[in-house]
């Protein structure tokens, strides 16, 4: 908390000078003072100052010598230092700005330098307890907010868990309707993703940062599940989900991978305009051992001068492209894909397709395989 009224510390052996300095700050603030060096560290080390006044030659303990065992305890904002001296010992001068004093005054001393010179000093402690005070309200109200969502997705799991226990149930229910079934698979497969991202988001948050297991993926096997995943949203459309030439195996953390691509399918889906398509494909670059996947919508792209936006935290409203049946955005999604591939050692890129749309591909490290597969 950042004092109403500031406290000094005057300590000088010369009893006319404290009485002096004393009255040509008494507007300024509280003041303490001491006779000598030992006298000044005690009263230090039980009271909090926010300007010390210290005579560079007084007994028992120098001023040089207080200053040193000061500055091993408090930097030069949490205490600001004043040296006085009568005596013109420029090397002792110097020493004690090294050793850490803010600033210098020579007696005899004139009055409005003095009250000018503290009067800064103070200006500039209550400037940084001020912006010490905001941080530590503001990491205060961080760890608060972090606190929540854990208790939030931790409260989460049990709903979501119970539903997918219930859609097993009504799968083993619905094995003559071929309909319903494939229909229920999809609900498991989105309950599993909803799951395994708050998994995620408390491993995070216990662990302070994100677990990888990289390992060889077949990109068929994540690409089939995330158009399971978002087929019944591409259904509401009207909108056809082509892919092309999925090959290769990939070097990536499975969840994170399809966490992006799920993230990429469904900003195609927002994006494309009812009874369209959105294309997805890879492509293999075997001499740089790349691995490409690229989704394309049918929009109408992206203005080039709100690229840069793209992959930014709640940037939607730099970006004039809109949902076009009025889905929410966030603007999390392209900055969540973009942190996924980053923390893979992959990237993320994106370009208006030629014949209309907006294309978004990653790129990652090509896996060997035993073989190539195509769909």
């Amino acid at each position: 908390m950042v004092n109403e009224r500031p406290r000094l510390l005057i300590a000088d052996d010369d009893e006319l000078s404290v009485l002096l300095m004393s009255q040509i700050l008494d507007d300024v603030g509280d003041i303490d003072t001491a006779k000598d060096g030992r006298e000044a560290l005690f009263l230090l080390e039980q009271h909090e100052y926010d300007l010390a006044i210290l005579d560079l030659m007084m007994p028992i303990m120098t001023g040089l010598d207080l200053v040193q065992v000061v500055r091993s305890q408090k930097d030069l904002a949490e205490l600001p230092i004043i040296i006085v001296s009568g005596v013109d010992d420029q090397q002792k001068i110097a020493w004690g700005i090294r050793m850490g004093a803010n600033d210098y005054l020579a007696k005899p001393l004139d009055t409005n330098v003095l009250h000018a010179r503290a009067t800064t000093q103070l200006h500039l402690k209550r400037l940084n307890d001020e912006r010490n005070h905001l941080i530590d309200s503001l990491q205060s109200a961080n760890q608060l907010k972090t606190r929540m969502m854990q208790i939030a997705s931790h409260d989460l799991k049990n709903p979501l868990n119970n539903l997918k226990m219930l859609t097993q149930v009504m799968q083993r229910e619905a094995q003559n309707n071929e309909k319903l079934a494939n229909m229920l698979r999809m609900q498991k497969d989105s309950l599993e993703a909803m799951v395994a991202v708050i998994n995620d988001f408390l491993d995070a948050s216990d662990t302070d940062g994100m677990s990888l297991q990289i390992e060889a993926l077949d990109s068929i096997e994540i690409l089939q599940q995330v158009i399971r995943q978002y087929s019944v949203m591409a259904t509401g459309k009207n909108i056809e989900l082509r892919l092309r030439q999925i090959r290769g195996h990939v070097l990536a953390d499975e969840r994170r991978l399809s966490q992006v691509v799920g993230n990429l399918v469904s900003n195609a889906i927002k994006y494309s305009p009812r009874d369209s398509d959105v294309y997805i494909y890879t492509e293999i670059d075997t001499g740089n051992h790349l691995w490409r996947l690229n989704v394309v919508d049918s929009g109408t792209g992206i203005p080039e001068d709100e690229q840069q936006y793209l992959f930014k935290p709640f940037s939607k409203g730099s970006i004039s492209t809109q949902p076009t049946d009025g889905e929410a955005s966030t603007g999390l999604g392209l900055w969540i894909v973009y942190e996924m591939m980053k923390i893979q050692h992959g990237v993320v890129g994106m370009h208006n397709a030629d014949d209309g749309g907006a294309c978004f591909w990653i790129e990652l490290p090509l896996a060997p395989a035993p073989s190539d597969a195509s769909v």
